[in-house]
């Protein structure tokens, strides 16, 4: 393999002096000289094939294969000389071999290595690798590499200590196009600079941070409709499945995946910070997904901003709230005493507590107001008699549901007396709460079903 001779041959020769600057000014030139061994001689000195002689000043390349060659001529060798030593490299003049490399497949007739190269100076912004990106840059075609060149050429002049001002300036602009997060660490990593060079480096910063920041949140609002797309399909798909079971309908997709996604966060917070619980979090998890897509339900009949949300909601809802207690006691009670024991006692409570209101609130009542209110007493303790009894026999989640009677009746009579009808907001809120009472019913009655 023919080699050129004199200063190429005066290039490899340094390799022998064992001098670390030698070998970088050596790895310079032979980059620098388009000689056709020099992308061997350097791919061995970056393997650790490339051997030198001190006395002779000779240069060996060991081949992959385990031949020997010259590395000035490319000559078959026998063996190394016995004082052929490998040439040494430390962690500066590993930099400055990948460089070179990269700067040896600028020129590469693959368009894939050049981009490659490109990027890769880039990134290193060797000095010396100048020469080599310009000449590149001036016989390349392609216009994507031709960019890429353009951008490698820029990013060397920015840190080249002898580039005039109005190169720098130009090459900020270059790098400020470019626009990515590469873009962005290089101007930040100019250190000192002429203040006019210093002033349009900032503003490129400052440029490419902004956009970078939209980017990211329209990237983030793109996730969040993505996710918000997968769950509901999942919603879909789980209604359609559990539809085809005879479970739920199509409507209740919705619901399905509010449960599922409490689920999934009951479990990660119990995994994260509680995970001595982690064998229970599915019994946790479960009944919270309920109460979630009732409150869901709540949310949607109150509909905070509308005419319903006032102070006076928490009426009802305590009235709620203190019901369910009274349905637990009354199931506790029921183990032990009889229907009337438990209704009469709860009745004398009523009306002791509420006697102590009556000297502030007293009012004569007609005749019909008292058979009114006769009636009510009477409706009241024939209901909390069959529920007393109800709860003797059965599980209060599971007598739950009939309780959802009340809001049909409810309804019926409000529109009936009162020419009240219901709003559709109210009637889907409605149907949620009635759907998530139902579920936690249901997977009541499996644990109880004999297997």
């Amino acid at each position: 393999m023919p080699a050129l001779a004199g200063p190429f041959e005066d290039s490899v020769a340094k390799f022998a002096n064992d001098e670390f600057s030698d070998t970088e000014a050596a790895v310079g030139e032979i980059a620098a000289s388009g000689n056709a061994l020099a992308s061997p001689i350097i791919s061995a000195l970056q393997d650790g094939r490339l051997s030198a002689d001190p006395d002779s000043k000779k240069v060996f390349i060991t081949q992959a294969d385990g031949k020997i060659v010259d590395a000035t001529t490319g000559a078959a060798v026998d063996k190394l000389p016995d004082n052929a030593a490998a040439v040494r490299l430390n962690n500066r003049l590993r930099r400055t071999v990948e460089a070179a490399l990269g700067g040896l497949t600028l020129l590469s007739p693959d368009p894939a290595k050049r981009l490659a190269a490109a990027q890769s100076v880039f990134k290193s912004h060797e000095e010396n690798l100048l020469p080599t990106v310009e000449s590149a840059l001036a016989k390349e075609s392609v216009k994507p590499i031709k960019q890429a060149f353009a951008e490698a050429r820029a990013a060397i002049v920015l840190f080249k200590s002898d580039a005039s001002d109005s190169d720098k300036l130009d090459a900020v602009a270059v790098v400020k196009a470019r626009g990515d997060q590469e873009a962005l660490a290089l101007l930040t990593g100019l250190g000192d600079q002429p203040p006019p060079v210093a002033k349009a480096a900032a503003g490129a910063v400052s440029s490419i941070q902004s956009n970078l920041a939209m980017w990211s949140m329209v990237q983030n609002a793109w996730y969040g409709l993505s996710l918000g797309s997968v769950l509901l399909l999942a919603a879909i798909g789980l209604a359609i499945t559990f539809g085809v079971m005879g479970v739920i309908n199509m409507a209740h997709g919705e619901m399905v995946m509010l449960g599922a996604y409490t689920t999934f966060v009951v479990q990660e917070v119990i995994r994260t910070r509680y995970p001595a619980l982690f064998d229970y979090s599915l019994l946790i998890a479960v009944p919270l997904a309920f109460l979630v897509a009732g409150f869901i339900g709540v949310l949607i009949i109150v509909h905070p901003g509308g005419d319903l949300f006032t102070p006076a909601i928490l009426l009802p809802f305590c009235s709620a709230l203190f019901f369910c207690f009274y349905q637990l006691l009354t199931r506790k009670l029921a183990e032990i005493d009889s229907p009337t024991t438990s209704n009469f006692f709860a009745g004398l409570c009523n009306t002791l507590v509420m006697s102590a209101l009556v000297p502030f609130f007293w009012q004569v009542p007609s005749l019909g107001h008292a058979l009114l209110m006769l009636a009510l007493g009477s409706c009241g303790m024939t209901a909390h008699l069959f529920l007393t009894q109800a709860f003797r026999h059965a599980a209060p989640a599971l007598l739950a549901p009939f309780g959802y009677c009340q809001i049909v009746f409810a309804g019926l009579l409000g529109w009936l007396l009162f020419n009240h009808t219901p709003s559709l907001l109210t009637t889907i809120g409605i149907a949620v709460i009635c759907c998530s009472g139902l579920a936690a019913a249901w997977q009541q009655s499996r644990k109880h079903k004999p297997l």
